[in-house]
């Protein structure tokens, strides 16, 4: 059971950020915009995550820690996180919910070529094999 624990845990995630689709789709609906809940969602998750950290064990002496480049990460990081939440929100607003989590199906292509380059992770023959047959998935699936 343990080994597949990690596994048990992505799949949960994964159910979680598949209900955002059209839980966005009737806020923005609803008449709410990108920002709107950009800025909702944030404060949402500064309260959550204070929360979970204070229970958890309330010690955030690991911010002193983080060096000068890391936080340069952690801000580019939290910018994409911006950028592409903004472009998801407004995409589900324009499209329907099955062709964009059908696109999103690409996201481990894009992700393993990021970790290649900035990781310098290996990216085997089948996963390669795997992508292709994924990204060709996904043109039949949203071409009109």
């Amino acid at each position: 059971m343990a080994a597949y624990y990690g596994y048990i845990i992505g799949f949960l995630a994964m159910c979680c950020y598949a209900s955002l689709a059209p839980i966005a789709k009737k806020l923005t609906n609803d008449g709410l915009t990108s920002f709107y809940l950009i800025f909702l969602n944030s404060a949402f998750l500064f309260v959550f995550s204070t929360i979970a950290l204070l229970y958890n064990n309330g010690n955030f002496e690991v911010l002193k820690k983080i060096s000068l480049p890391t936080w340069g990460y952690i801000t580019l990081w939290a910018f994409i996180n911006f950028i592409g939440f903004a472009l998801y929100i407004w995409a589900i607003g324009k499209i329907p919910v099955a062709s964009y989590q059908i696109m999103y199906l690409a996201t481990p292509i894009v992700g393993a070529i990021l970790a290649y380059f900035l990781l310098s992770e290996t990216i085997q023959t089948k996963q390669i094999v795997g992508g292709l047959i994924v990204a060709f998935g996904v043109y039949i699936a949203i071409r009109k």
